[in-house]
């Protein structure tokens, strides 16, 4: 993985690890501030829940199953 790609995705899982229990976020929201192209925003998005699930956060889609557009607009609710 890159290592642009490997830095801010650990940054955001940081930044969900400690928003308080019941938090909801976009992960587009929290990647914002960091200036990538759409081909970037996938694999941050990807690794994102990757990295979440390997770390044990628990996040959940409050918005699965609708059709939004990109997927990093959906909202996620923090669970642990």
């Amino acid at each position: 993985m890159e290592e642009k790609i490997k830095n801010i995705t650990s940054e955001i899982v940081d930044k969900i690890a400690e928003l308080p229990i019941g938090s909801e976020f976009t992960i587009g929201g929290l990647f914002s501030n960091y200036n990538l192209d759409k081909d970037e925003k996938f694999e941050v998005f990807k690794e994102v829940l990757s990295l979440c699930k390997s770390n044990n956060i628990q996040i959940e889609n409050t918005q699965a199953g609708m059709m939004l557009g990109m997927p990093w607009v959906f909202k996620y609710k923090k669970n642990n």
